[in-house]
């Protein structure tokens, strides 16, 4: 079963770079795993405790998707379609990851260039270098 979340429940408004206009579901197992089969780049979505997000789905099309680990404050999954890309999305479900689940740090592959630019764009410092990872974060 399909768990829709109200756009207003998370506190988005119309500026929030439109993406109040798609279906918001939960990242319960059901919706995961479903769009994992449609999605195999998801395959390191996680799920149960304590794992929290969103889906951003526009009609059927799976458009985003946004998973934080509640209990260390890492957001283990921001995705976003090829074809949703450049319209301010990722920034907002940042935010949201702040807001809602309290969540201001996470990881990037070093040659993931496109978004490392978009997290330092959006305030966050690199903390630590790992082999071929970045740890960034931002600051409260």
């Amino acid at each position: 079963m399909k768990i829709l979340i109200i756009p207003e429940q998370l506190g988005l408004e119309e500026r929030d770079g439109g993406i109040e206009k798609f279906t918001h579901l939960d990242t319960s197992e059901e919706n995961i795993k479903e769009y994992k089969k449609q999605y195999p780049s998801l395959s390191h979505v996680k799920v149960g405790q304590p794992f929290k997000g969103i889906i951003l789905v526009d009609e059927e099309k799976f458009v985003a998707v946004l998973q934080c680990d509640t209990k260390t404050g890492y957001i283990v999954a921001l995705e976003i379609t090829p074809e949703y890309r450049h319209r301010g999305i990722a920034t907002e479900l940042l935010k949201m990851a702040q807001h809602k689940f309290n969540s201001y740090k996470l990881t990037v592959r070093k040659t993931n260039k496109e978004a490392v630019s978009l997290y330092q764009k959006n305030g966050y410092k690199t903390f630590r270098e790992e082999g071929i990872m970045l740890y960034m974060e931002k600051k409260k």
